[in-house]
């Protein structure tokens, strides 16, 4: 299939070219209140409560297998006191990321939420059995967010989104090789430059520039946060792999690459994977009434 070139200039694209649309008003006054420091947690539950999608999604991610609260949480103060205004301003901002940039294709939305849902439950397994040391502070809001890029592309190019989603079915391999394939800018690139757009934290481009395998297979242990890179990014690859969408030679490649990341063997490497299949059920039941 012949694609047009995309050329784009990283000062004018998502600015002046395919400018962005702002974040939702809610989640921006959310955002700004909790910066400030002068929004106690009643005003911010008021404040979330005004958006009844927002409610409902922040409900869902509150509920779910990464924060594993003692109890069900039902009401918005409660979700603050547990998790507190520094977290609940992360979600936030996720949502209102998701919201913004979110396709008409409500299948291809709900199959962009499945994978970055279980990349961001898979990141906390990651960093329990093998980063114990790992500050969590912002990992989840931001595994959750490392695959915007791909958005950008549905909203703004959805004649070359189609066609990277048919070759990486056809080929039973990942995006960012359909993008080598057609010569293509990268998801990657995309993320960081509307991480840069939207004043989004570190933390979240960190997650959209380093989550694929090539970057997996050479990764540097010696670079600037490098065990959140590598959880994000090992994270990203597990749900792949577990998700059963590459080919036999990509899944045994890797396999091999996930071992040397991980700094583990086989079987040790099988023990992990093994919970991560676990983890399926809860994505489907977050899915359940998305």
């Amino acid at each position: 299939m012949d694609l047009p070139t995309i050329e784009i200039d990283e000062n004018t694209f998502l600015k002046e070219h395919f400018a962005l649309p702002p974040l939702p008003e809610v989640s921006v006054r959310i955002m700004q209140q909790i910066s400030s420091g002068e929004a106690g947690a009643k005003e911010v539950a008021d404040l979330i409560r005004a958006d009844a999608a927002l409610v409902a999604l922040l409900f869902k991610l509150v509920n779910s297998a990464y924060y594993t609260l003692p109890r069900r949480i039902e009401r918005i103060t409660q979700a603050v006191a547990f998790l507190g205004l520094s977290e609940i301003n992360r979600l936030v901002m996720a949502l209102g990321v998701m919201q913004t940039l979110q396709p008409e294709d409500a299948s291809e939305f709900r199959r962009f939420w499945k994978h970055s849902f279980y990349t961001a439950v898979i990141s906390r397994s990651v960093s329990r059995n093998f980063f114990r040391s790992l500050e969590l502070e912002g990992l989840y809001s931001a595994v959750l967010l490392h695959d915007i890029g791909k958005l950008v592309y549905a909203k703004f190019f959805p004649r070359h989104h189609a066609a990277l989603t048919e070759f990486t079915i056809a080929q039973q391999c990942f995006y960012s090789q359909a993008e080598a394939h057609y010569g293509l800018p990268s998801h990657q690139s995309f993320g960081a430059i509307l991480c840069e757009r939207w004043n989004l934290p570190e933390a979240v481009r960190l997650a959209c520039e380093h989550h694929e395998l090539d970057q997996l297979e050479d990764f540097d242990t010696r670079s600037e946060h490098a065990e959140f890179r590598l959880v994000a990014c090992v994270s990203n690859m597990m749900a792949h792999l577990a998700e059963g969408c590459l080919n036999n030679d990509l899944k045994e490649q890797l396999f091999a690459a996930l071992q040397v990341g991980l700094e583990c063997n086989r079987d040790e490497l099988l023990v992990a994977m093994g919970e991560v299949y676990e983890l399926q059920e809860s994505v489907d039941s977050f899915l359940g009434n998305l």
